[in-house]
């Protein structure tokens, strides 16, 4: 009997070795849940310079037809490398822009031949145009 409530009251059998084993556990969900999030750039945001901006092409119909893309370059020189390494390590993966204080949510490519160059893939009818600056978020979560 008095074997059973050893068994069942375990932290009082291992003694010390009940907290090496406590502390062993908090370790290993702190390296399986917090150093995952230190290891990306949550919420790395850049100002962007666009470039070119088109609305859908009157040829498509169906799925296609709300397709518009905005092509954009680093706005200021010191955010140029920065953005150039977020476009190599994200490409193709879901941002959020932010143009005149409202959030869209889009696509960003890498173009390889175009140093520091992005094309954004997006749906929202705005009326963007050449030297306006839109501020993107990159969260690596696939959304806002």
């Amino acid at each position: 009997m008095k074997r059973a409530n050893k068994i069942e009251f375990g932290r009082e059998m291992l003694g010390d070795r009940g907290k090496k084993l406590r502390l062993g556990g908090l370790l290993f969900a702190f390296t399986l849940f917090v150093i995952p999030v230190w290891g990306f750039p949550q919420g790395v945001r850049v100002q962007c310079e666009v470039l070119d901006a088109r609305g859908p092409s009157k040829a498509y119909r169906g799925e296609l037809k709300d397709i518009r893309y905005i092509l954009v370059h680093h706005a200021r020189e010191q955010d140029r490398q920065r953005l150039s390494e977020l476009l190599k390590g994200h490409s193709g993966e879901e941002v959020v822009f932010i143009f005149k204080g409202r959030r869209y949510r889009g696509v960003i490519f890498r173009l390889p031949y175009c140093f520091g160059r992005g094309l954004i893939l997006h749906t929202a009818p705005l009326d963007i145009k050449r030297k306006d600056l839109i501020e993107v978020i990159f969260s690596g979560q696939g959304g806002p």
